[in-house]
């Protein structure tokens, strides 16, 4: 079952993760302050010069928003990779552990049994 928000946030075990439901608030937020900083830049451009503040504002400004964009979407992104890593293998892990039980139980020692003996070396 899928937790909420809150139930991921409160969630002491890290069964289900917070990032994932909050990763699209974190891109429109990174989107907005780049907004927010490229009028504040273009602002104080202008009250230095007209040339400066229109240099900014039509081509240093933009270049520098793209570029800034496409590193915070490379960042996010890489984020979610990561997490659908782990994702995917958990699902692949209950999906095995289902098909094959006797497998999973087999790997793990038993407590009353003795470790196997080395293996022989080869000469």
């Amino acid at each position: 079952m899928e937790k909420g928000f809150l139930g991921s946030l409160f969630d002491l075990s890290f069964t289900s993760f917070v990032t994932t439901k909050l990763i699209k608030v974190l891109y429109v937020l990174s989107l907005i302050l780049l907004g927010l900083g490229y009028l504040f830049i273009a602002a104080a451009a202008f009250h230095e010069s007209g040339g400066a503040g229109a240099l900014w504002l039509f081509i240093l400004g933009p270049l520098v928003i793209f570029f800034y964009l496409l590193l915070y979407r490379v960042f996010f992104e890489l984020v979610m990779v990561v997490f659908r890593i782990f994702e995917n293998t958990r699902d692949q892990l209950t999906v095995t552990r289902a098909a094959w039980p006797s497998a999973a139980t087999s790997l793990q020692p038993q407590a009353d049994e003795p470790p196997p003996p080395p293996a022989p070396a080869i000469a």
